[in-house]
């Protein structure tokens, strides 16, 4: 969303303010200095749109250095292998969408197991009307391509678990173990089985001026140094300079956050 790309921007724009090193990979300005529990970014879901936003951080050497973590309620499986039969949960990828996996990192591994598609219809059941494409419509050769849920969601993780060398120039994190230990280098990493039971949002204030920080005119940001704080089940707290709610539908962050839907 542009609210979550806003937040993202502004994120990056504080790192590239404080330090031009992080083009080096040089981690002395990350969160991640501070404590096991602290990072940069905390997303919560480890489905296909968090798997996502992870690998991209990963891959990206702007954000590269950064600690990130993936928190879900399960664990999630980082490896593929196709079955016997296709299954049932597929996704219909479009070109715009490649090439975000391209820079995720995660395309090459996608890519065999996909087969392409070169029309679209798309009906109203309470109606007799429909609409169609096709691929010939515009000269390509077709529209994109289908998917397996279970493909998109591995490639995604594994991506993130081990980016491109070329991304960054300092060694990989280790993912997290199932106990949900984390290290306390940058990079991305697992902890799972995590269950959040509360989520604490720090105070918000207009910054005035910008500056050597990165900040801009009339950005708002959070007060001081404050993190916002999510505590997990079984007594742990994470903090985080920034929360991505990746957890569906019915996303209990939002809940927590306050955010309405319309």
């Amino acid at each position: 969303t542009r609210a979550a790309a806003g937040m993202l921007r502004q994120l990056v724009t504080s790192h590239l303010g404080r330090s031009s090193n992080l083009w080096t990979g040089a981690r002395c300005y990350c969160t991640s200095q501070q404590g096991d529990d602290v990072a940069d970014v905390v997303i919560v879901g480890g489905g296909m749109v968090g798997a996502a936003v992870a690998a991209l951080l990963a891959n990206n050497p702007l954000t590269a250095a950064m600690r990130v973590l993936v928190l879900d309620q399960k664990p999630q499986s980082t490896s593929w292998q196709p079955g016997q039969y296709p299954d049932l949960r597929v996704s219909t990828v479009t070109p715009a969408t490649i090439r975000c996996m391209q820079r995720a990192g995660a395309w090459d591994a996608i890519a065999p197991h996909t087969a392409p598609f070169t029309h679209m219809q798309v009906w109203d059941s309470a109606g007799t009307g429909c609409i169609r494409w096709s691929a010939r419509d515009t000269g390509m050769e077709s529209m994109g391509v289908v998917a397996e849920n279970n493909l998109l969601q591995a490639s995604l993780l594994a991506a993130a678990q081990a980016p491109r060398a070329s991304s960054h120039t300092s060694s990989a994190a280790t993912p997290a173990s199932s106990s949900g230990s984390s290290s306390s280098r940058g990079g991305v990493e697992f902890v799972w089985p995590a269950v959040i039971e509360g989520l604490t949002l720090p105070s918000y204030s207009q910054s005035g001026a910008g500056g050597a920080g990165g900040a801009t005119q009339g950005s708002a940001g959070p007060a001081g140094s404050e993190l916002a704080s999510i505590q997990l089940q079984g007594g742990r707290t994470l903090r985080a300079r920034l929360v991505v709610a990746a957890d569906g539908a019915a996303s209990r962050v939002r809940s927590m956050a306050g955010l309405r839907t319309y």
